[in-house]
């Protein structure tokens, strides 16, 4: 088990299809809804995307959201747009990690150009958000307790006649967790974190990034809710719970 982290997003300058001929709506990877997607054709395999930074960054987290039966088959760093790549995060086959999107970089990259492949052998790849960051992660771990809750955003009404009247909606995830024992300068990364995004402006919060079974379960990228104010436990070290809701 690894500890829980939660990665702020970093600005992107600019995307590019590396094949343009076989997608559509590149630009919906920088919009938060994961639901406006970046699409190949029925059959094209593969799509890569160039991505520039505006400026040299450090990045240790990849996530690549809203993918529709596809997976990351590379992550990768240039020296320009498009050009001088190497491999970062290449899984080649599917793995616990793969199908999701996400990998935490064994090591973090320093680098203005980054370069991702989405594959799919059978039908069209798909993609609906891209987000580069550098990690949120304690030293120690998330206190026990808290958890996931199912949310159900569909209606059912009971009938009459003993059945149900149903309109479907989606079903996604909140989770809310305490961390308990976090330095000064943890407080204050986490306090940036929690500026920058607010209750408006998506984060992506894994439980436990280790590339283990279930590792899709655990991640989630959505909008924090309202926060707790931190509370001191001793002169060094402080307790906050925090709680966030998907984006589906």
């Amino acid at each position: 088990m690894s500890n829980m982290l939660i990665c702020q997003p970093l600005p992107i300058s600019s995307v590019a299809a590396a094949i343009p001929a076989f997608s559509t709506g590149v630009s919906n990877l920088l919009t938060p809804d994961p639901k406006e997607i970046w699409t190949g054709t029925v059959g094209s395999g593969t799509l890569e995307l160039n991505i520039d930074m505006g400026a040299t960054v450090t990045v240790d987290t990849i996530f690549v959201g809203g993918m529709n039966g596809s997976f990351l088959s590379a992550f990768r760093g240039g020296t320009g747009m498009g050009t001088g790549m190497v491999d970062l995060y290449a899984p080649g086959a599917p793995t616990n990690a793969a199908p999701y999107g996400f990998s935490r970089l064994a090591a973090s990259a320093v680098k203005r150009y980054f370069q991702i492949s989405i594959s799919n052998l059978s039908t069209h790849p798909s993609a609906g958000v891209v987000l580069f960051g550098l990690s949120f992660q304690p030293t120690h771990n998330r206190e026990w307790g808290g958890g996931r809750q199912l949310i159900d955003t569909g209606a059912k009404e009971s009938l009459l006649g003993g059945g149900f009247g149903i309109g479907q909606g989606a079903r996604k995830a909140a989770y809310r967790w305490t961390f308990g024992d976090l330095t000064d300068a943890e407080v204050e990364a986490l306090w940036t974190v929690a500026k920058d995004r607010g209750e408006t402006s998506p984060v992506l919060v894994v439980e436990d990034p280790a590339d283990t079974a279930n590792l899709g379960a655990r991640i989630h990228y959505g909008l924090f809710e309202k926060f707790e104010a931190f509370e001191r436990q001793n002169p060094s070290q402080t307790r906050w719970a925090l709680s966030m809701t998907e984006w589906t």
